[in-house]
C-alpha cells in the first residue's frame, strides 16, 4: 500500500500536497495495517453478498421493471467493485494521512451540525431516504461500541499531534460509513438496489466492527 497519500485528490495535482504515511508512529502502521486486512476481508464478503442479494431480488421480481433493476445494478457493481474498493481505502487513508497535521480538523465543537428541517426539506425524496438510512448506521454503531471506540479514539490522540476524536477518528464509525458512501456514490443505481446495499454493509461490515475494534484496541495496549 502507498506511503504517500493525496490529501485533496478531486484537486487539480499541481495543488495536492502529498503526505508521507511514514512519518505516522510504528503502533499507527501497524493499527492501520490490521484494519485494512480486516477491512478487505469484509469488503469482499460483504459484494458477494449483494451479488446473490440481487440476483435473488431479480428472480423473485413481480414484473419486467424490477428485474432490470436488479439485474443491471448487479452488473454495475460487478463492474465497479475495484474502483469502489480503491475509493474506500483511499479516503481512509486520507484519514490516517491528516493525523500528522494539527490544523487538518476543526475541534469537536466546531464539527458540521446535523441538517436542519429547512435544509431538509430541498433535498431529493432519494437523497433524504439514503442520507436517512446512512445515518441511522452511524448512530448505530457509534452506541453499540461506544467505549470500543473511546478507547481506540484516546490511544490514537496519544500517538499524533492532531486532537482525534470521533469524526475524525480514520477508523471510527463516521469515517468508515463515509468512505464506503462517497466510493459507492458514482453508481448509477436505482434506490432499491442502493438501499439494498447499504443494508447488506450495515449487517456484514458495521455489525463487525466491535471485533475489529478490540483487535486495534488491542494492538495499541500490546505497543504500551
Amino acid at each position: 500500500s502507498s506511503k504517500v497519500i493525496q490529501l485533496n485528490p478531486d484537486r487539480p495535482k499541481t495543488a495536492n500536497q502529498p503526505v508521507v504515511l511514514a512519518r505516522l508512529p510504528a503502533p499507527i502502521h501497524a493499527v492501520r495495517d490490521k484494519a485494512r486486512q480486516q477491512l478487505q476481508g469484509y469488503l469482499r464478503e460483504l459484494f458477494d453478498r449483494v451479488d446473490d442479494a440481487m440476483f435473488e431480488l431479480a428472480d423473485k421480481a413481480n414484473n419486467n421493471q424490477d428485474q432490470n433493476i436488479f439485474f443491471d445494478s448487479m452488473r454495475e457493481v460487478r463492474i465497479r467493485r475495484r474502483a469502489i474498493e480503491s475509493a474506500f481505502f483511499h479516503t481512509i487513508d486520507i484519514g490516517f494521512a491528516r493525523l500528522l497535521d494539527p490544523n487538518a480538523y476543526p475541534e469537536a465543537s466546531q464539527a458540521k451540525k446535523p441538517a436542519s428541517l429547512d435544509e431538509l426539506t430541498i433535498v431529493k425524496n432519494d437523497e433524504l431516504e439514503e442520507m436517512v438510512a446512512v445515518e441511522s448506521m452511524i448512530s448505530k454503531a457509534n452506541e453499540q461500541f461506544a467505549e470500543l471506540i473511546q478507547h481506540l479514539t484516546l490511544r490514537i490522540d496519544h500517538l499524533v499531534p492532531t486532537k482525534v476524536y470521533q469524526k475524525n477518528n480514520p477508523l471510527g464509525v463516521d469515517v468508515i460509513c463515509k468512505a464506503f458512501t462517497d466510493a459507492t456514490a458514482t453508481l448509477t443505481i436505482d434506490l432499491k438496489a442502493k438501499l439494498v446495499m447499504f443494508k447488506i454493509f450495515d449487517n456484514i461490515m458495521m455489525n463487525k466492527l466491535g471485533k475489529l475494534y478490540e483487535a486495534l484496541n488491542q494492538t495499541l495496549v500490546d505497543a504500551n
